[in-house]
């Protein structure tokens, strides 16, 4: 795992991720082949390497053809390879004598050397000159530690799918970190602000705190749920998101629309009033009744989106003027690139949203409609009849005023000191039962305790237990530690109950 972490090094400067895949697959292929090797005589080791001569020629010829002609023969000559090891997994070595295996084998090292080779290819391809420069080293260490497995009196690892199925994801993993770190700056950025972050969530902790000025919040804290709306009625800081609410008038229910106290409300900082839709072609309008008391700006759009995550927008935008309490009706065409066609191994996410950009602005919203180039309406319940059924609000760039960053604190601030000595009295005796204690035996220990565990270390930079649905699993595993026994088999005592079984 050490040689590959720095063969990793070595190439992924020059080569990338392509590269990296690339030793991955010619490492998965190294493991199982020192067997094979060791089984030739000087025939097959001649007919092997004639064959890896041709494979690798016509993977080069193949290379010239096309933009993917490297990745398309690399994973042809892997994919045979790989079969072929399959198949003759069932051969078995005599010891200490070299027997003729046959063409499988033959095939096999011809198949290994174009592996190889397509790496190199597929270095060169992504990274020029320097791609392949760099990956030839490597591939030299290859060879020389697969000839090593032959002139070895003894095998240098077993020849066990197990073994080499669990190195190969060490591989896999030393791979992941080395590229994470090295693909970029965001890792390295990230570290860079270590300590400013850490200060940004100690100071929140310490803001969390102080809301607890009850006689009895620090002992039974302010219940489940409360900290978005105790933040907001008790921070005078310039951080308090916007709002949005149902309301009423004659029957008719809209939505009421508030801006956020930022000095300035970025793309990010908007709270928005969302509702996911189908993947829209062609240009889009939305329609919609909106009043005002005061100049107030609307923005509007259609965004891929995952999670908080946008990608291609649809944006439009638009001043309320004040008209009293008269309603007016509205069209506005969304403006910018067109979203994409959704392949079907992976579906883009879109969604429209609205949301006020104007600080303290209040506007009432209500009959929105979205109109797709073909006349359709692609909203669901746009004038809210149905209260807030298939809509839902996020703040995508301002998190704290949200939960309390701390699963910890969170517990405190919900429940209180009560809370959380009852919290940690039952992680404690889960983790205890699954890790040394009763259940420690259990075919599941090994997965709740890591689970509690991962949890909780989690859980000291993120509040966790505020989402019902994590809450849930979280509490499911927790109660599974609690209860889970070790059962054993009954032993059979009467001879004549065995003779029957």
């Amino acid at each position: 795992m050490v040689l590959f972490g720095v063969a990793i090094v070595q190439i992924f400067p020059s080569s990338g991720y392509r590269g990296l895949l690339a030793l991955l697959g010619a490492a998965a292929v190294a493991m199982p082949i020192a067997s094979v090797l060791r089984r030739l005589k000087l025939v097959d080791w001649i007919v092997g390497l004639g064959a890896g001569v041709v494979l690798s020629f016509v993977l080069w010829a193949g290379s010239m053809l096309g933009s993917k002609g490297p990745y398309i023969g690399y994973s042809a000559c892997l994919l045979l390879t790989m079969a072929l090891l399959f198949a003759g997994r069932n051969t078995a070595a005599v010891p200490g004598k070299r027997v003729r295996v046959g063409l499988p084998a033959q095939l096999i090292l011809g198949g290994y050397l174009a592996v190889l080779t397509g790496a190199a290819l597929v270095a060169k391809y992504w990274g020029y000159a320097a791609g392949g420069a760099a990956m030839l080293p490597v591939l030299a260490g290859f060879l020389l530690l697969s000839l090593a497995c032959v002139v070895s009196p003894k095998a240098l690892w077993p020849a066990n799918t197990r073994w080499e199925a669990t190195t190969w994801t060490g591989l896999a993993i030393v791979a992941g970190i080395v590229s994470i770190f090295g693909g970029g700056a965001y890792i390295s950025e990230r570290f860079s602000t270590t300590s400013g972050d850490m200060d940004t969530r100690i100071a929140h902790w310490q803001q969390g705190w102080n809301v607890l000025s009850g006689p009895l919040d620090s002992v039974l804290g302010k219940g489940l749920g409360r900290y978005p709306a105790s933040y907001y009625l008790t921070n005078s800081t310039a951080e308090h998101p916007g709002d949005y609410r149902l309301r009423d008038q004659e029957g008719n229910q809209y939505l009421v629309l508030a801006g956020g106290k930022q000095r300035y409300l970025s793309f990010g900082d908007m709270l928005r009033v969302s509702q996911r839709i189908r993947v829209p072609k062609g240009p889009l309008t939305v329609s919609l009744r909106v009043r005002a008391a005061r100049p107030t700006g609307l923005h509007l759009e259609v965004c891929e989106k995952h999670l908080l995550y946008s990608g291609t927008c649809l944006v439009g935008h638009l001043t309320v003027n004040p008209t009293g309490h008269e309603w007016q009706t509205l069209r506005v065409p969304l403006a910018g690139n067109s979203l994409g066609d959704s392949d079907w191994y992976a579906p883009r996410l879109v969604a429209f949203s609205i949301a006020t950009d104007t600080q303290l602005g209040l506007v009432d919203v209500d009959n929105i409609e979205l109109i797709g180039p073909d006349g359709r309406e692609l909203l669901d319940n746009g004038d809210f009849s149905a209260d807030l059924q298939r809509w839902f609000f996020s703040s995508d760039h301002n998190h704290l005023p949200w939960h309390i960053k701390n699963l910890f604190m969170n517990v405190v601030f919900d429940q209180g000191g009560v809370g959380l000595v009852l919290f940690m009295a039952m992680w404690l005796a889960a983790l205890w039962r699954v890790s040394l204690g009763s259940a420690k035996d259990h075919p599941l220990a090994p997965a709740i305790g890591g689970g509690l565990v991962g949890f909780v270390l989690v859980g000291l930079f993120d509040s966790l237990v505020d989402v019902p649905r994590l809450a849930w699993v979280f509490y499911l595993v927790l109660l599974l530690g609690l209860t889970v026994h070790q059962t054993t088999a009954t032993k059979v005592s009467s001879p004549s109950l065995a003779a029957r079984l």
